[in-house]
């Protein structure tokens, strides 16, 4: 069985109101939905396309090798992502 993650990115110009994110997604979409794993990153990779972005999760979530970062605006993030992963799965 996988392990279902969500990567939560923060706006800081937005007031923070905390919901447990499980409950959010489960009141929204359904209980089929609701994550695993939540982590809050302070930012998410940025793509031209939802397909590149859901990839790249992917291969952080799995411990796998980030492929081509080529596509991203914004590439240093990726090392964020996996530290941050890796902190919460230890």
């Amino acid at each position: 069985m996988s392990t279902t993650h969500a990567a939560v990115g923060l706006l800081l110009a937005v007031p923070l109101v905390f919901v447990a994110p499980e409950l959010a997604v489960a009141a929204a979409i359904g209980r089929f939905a609701t994550p695993d794993v939540v982590v809050f990153t302070p930012d998410l990779p940025k793509t031209r396309s939802g397909k590149v972005l859901r990839r790249h999760l992917r291969q952080i979530a799995s411990g796998e090798r980030v492929s081509d970062t080529e596509p991203l605006r914004n590439p240093e993030i990726v090392g964020e992502l996996e530290s941050i992963v890796n902190g919460v799965s230890e």
